[in-house]
């Protein structure tokens, strides 16, 4: 949450700075800022409860100021508001009657394991709202495993009482499968194809680093990508690598960003016919 924020509030101010405002913009600019901080205030409560606690109760029976701490509640409300209000502003003709959606992109959600439930709760809890469309790159099974471990971790569950309990152990397995579905109902999940099924592609690898791109490696015709490999280590290293029929081909991985490494490190080598 106070990354969305902070990526939210710096856009705003940006707009904010470079754009001719008018009275009327000057006052939607301050309304957005006083939403910012309402916001930002109920996301600090959920953050540091325990020293809101501390702060607001005068341990005299004055409790009533313990009511502030329900604010924290209405923050999906106020957290739609100020998306709303967001959209409206960033718009050029400021009506808000387009349909602008805020996309917020999630990378490898999964591989953080000690915060991937808070994460995923804050989510879950607060980020699905209207005008927001989150995109989430991540394996499934490693979201479950974070979920399962942190399960375990609350019920102070040994690895030895799991193993001896199997009705205990498939029923932390269904919750973590449960949370998950929910998070990510199924209907809502693209799974990218693996790499080694990719077929009739014309590959290309471009050093775009430079003032025109330049092609450094390209497969002569459309093939499939274990097929390109094959050719391209035969051409630096003169083995001859076989089809696998019924077999899994432990040298090419089904994850495009390894097979991208092995590209790389094949087109450092020289080739075998100039080594010598």
């Amino acid at each position: 949450m106070d990354v969305v924020l902070a990526k939210l509030y710096s856009e705003i101010d940006r707009i904010h700075r470079n754009r001719q405002n008018s009275d009327k913009r000057k006052y939607e600019y301050e309304e957005i800022i006083a939403q910012f901080q309402t916001v930002y205030k109920y996301v600090s409560i959920i953050n540091n409860q325990k020293k809101t606690l501390d702060d607001q109760c005068d341990y005299e029976g004055d409790i009533g100021r313990l009511s502030r701490l329900g604010d924290s509640t209405n923050l999906k409300k106020e957290l739609t508001g100020l998306i709303d209000k967001y959209l409206k502003f960033v718009a050029h003709d400021g009506n808000g009657k387009d349909r602008r959606k805020l996309v917020i992109a999630i990378d490898d959600l999964d591989l953080c394991s000690n915060r991937a439930y808070r994460m995923a709760e804050e989510i879950r809890k607060y980020l699905i709202i209207p005008n927001v469309v989150i995109i989430m790159a991540l394996k499934i099974e490693q979201l479950e495993d974070c979920i399962r471990e942190k399960n375990i971790k609350d019920y102070q569950l040994s690895i030895d009482r799991l193993h001896m309990n199997d009705q205990l152990r498939d029923e932390i397995n269904i919750m973590a499968e449960k949370y998950v579905n929910k998070l990510i109902p199924k209907a809502r999940r693209i799974f990218l194809p693996k790499v080694g099924n990719l077929s009739n592609l014309t590959i290309e690898y471009v050093d775009n680093w430079r003032i025109e791109e330049k092609v450094i490696w390209s497969t002569s015709e459309q093939q499939d990508i274990v097929v390109a490999m094959r050719n391209l280590i035969y051409k630096k290293t003169k083995i001859i690598l076989l089809p696998r029929e019924a077999e899994k081909d432990i040298l090419f991985s089904n994850n495009l960003r390894d097979m991208v490494n092995l590209i790389l490190i094949l087109l450092k080598m020289q080739d075998a016919d100039k080594s010598g």
